[in-house]
């Protein structure tokens, strides 16, 4: 593996103690360095010229891209893109024009409510908005549920008897 495919894989972007620990000399550095494939964004840290933006400034200010700023890296769904980068560090000294999220000693606490709310078997966002929406209200919500002679609807709302089918469906 070359510095490119490493840091394409990191959005663009990486301190050079990440690049020394994924194996990479200080030669081979040097070497992309020179050849314009990577770029010395700043002491110690390497991007991409194609680099996300978000990625960069978190390693520039030392600190990790998070939230829904990383979402879209993962490629996880999101209701709309932030607005400014969501940050998190372990010091204060995150620049201005950033969401600010600090790792205190229980890390990440509500996003990992968030994430227990999540389940396999959803098929987009909108089923699993609606099903946490709607045990949120006090109703028992199965997925993915067979129903003799239909589809599998997405989300069935057992005391009411409703089965849903959120997201819109094409014909095969």
């Amino acid at each position: 593996m070359q510095p490119t495919e490493f840091l394409s894989r990191h959005g663009g972007a990486a301190r050079l103690a990440h690049l020394r620990r994924a194996g990479f000399s200080r030669s081979q550095i040097s070497q992309a360095v020179n050849s314009g494939l990577l770029l010395n964004a700043r002491h110690a840290v390497y991007k991409l010229p194609q680099a996300n933006c978000d990625f960069v400034r978190a390693y520039e200010a030392n600190a990790a891209v998070t939230c829904v700023s990383a979402a879209s890296h993962y490629s996880l769904w999101t209701l709309k893109a932030p607005t400014e980068p969501h940050l998190a560090a372990c010091h204060r000294r995150l620049p201005r024009g950033v969401r600010s999220h600090r790792f205190p000693g229980a890390r990440n606490g509500r996003a990992r409510a968030v994430l227990d709310q999540v389940e396999r078997g959803s098929d987009s966002l909108l089923e699993t908005v609606a099903r946490v929406l709607f045990r949120g209200h006090g109703f028992d919500v199965r997925t993915q549920v067979y129903l003799a002679g239909m589809h599998r609807p997405d989300d069935m709302l057992e005391q009411i008897r409703l089965a849903l089918a959120t997201p819109p469906r094409t014909a095969r």
